[in-house]
């Protein structure tokens, strides 16, 4: 008996008007790079925090925060820190969950 594939739940696909341009081996390890490590900066542990809200955001709607077609454009938007959020698929979760990632995805680690 074959295990069960958790990707063909409905839960767990993509919806049809993901913005998931990338597949997403491609994207997961350049979204998930903190803005400091990309400008190869000196960094401390809240690069770990930060690739926790990329996981995060990932696991909430389902693809990545920062997307494009164009790696240079991704790399564009983790430098500028500023998460893309889409009402449709946020607007069915918590406020704390959105908080939450938020926080976690912030430049400047020491802000609140």
């Amino acid at each position: 008996q074959s295990s069960p594939d958790l990707f063909s739940k409905p839960g767990l696909q993509l919806p049809p008007q993901s913005p998931l341009l990338l597949p997403p081996a491609l994207t997961l390890p350049l979204a998930a790079a903190a803005p400091e490590v990309l400008a190869q900066k000196p960094y401390s542990k809240a690069v770990d925090c930060w690739s926790i809200g990329v996981i995060t955001y990932i696991l909430l709607v389902g693809y990545p925060p920062f997307n494009s077609k164009n790696m240079k454009v991704i790399y564009e938007k983790i430098r500028e820190a500023k998460p893309e959020y889409y009402q449709a698929e946020w607007e069915g979760l918590s406020k704390e969950a959105l908080d939450f990632t938020n926080r976690l995805l912030q430049k400047d680690p020491k802000k609140e």
